[in-house]
């Protein structure tokens, strides 16, 4: 059996540290990075709650025709997708332990 089976490789899990959040601004200008080592079940539980705020404030914006309602959803899915995005990276095996 080969060493180089994806399942042979350890595997980490915490997130990786390298997924960011900026909306509009390009490297290395990024608002937000998500910090390296944090706990995988942790990050997905802050990105679920960040998403229920999300749910809420485009609701709340839509029903009061309110756009700075709106700009808050986007700026937090976008928080969130990092977030979920950092935990893929960090979940998928790798050479390094």
């Amino acid at each position: 059996m080969s060493d180089t089976h994806p399942f042979s490789r350890p595997q980490k899990n915490t997130t990786a540290g390298i997924a960011t959040s900026a909306l509009g601004l390009a490297p290395p200008d990024y608002l937000l990075r998500i910090n390296p080592d944090v706990p995988y079940t942790y990050a997905l539980e802050q990105a679920s709650l960040i998403i229920g705020c999300v749910s809420r404030l485009t609701v709340l914006g839509a029903l009061d025709d309110d756009g700075s309602l709106v700009r808050a959803a986007h700026f937090l899915s976008s928080m969130a997708k990092a977030l979920v995005d950092d935990v893929d990276v960090g979940m998928k095996p790798h050479d390094n332990p």
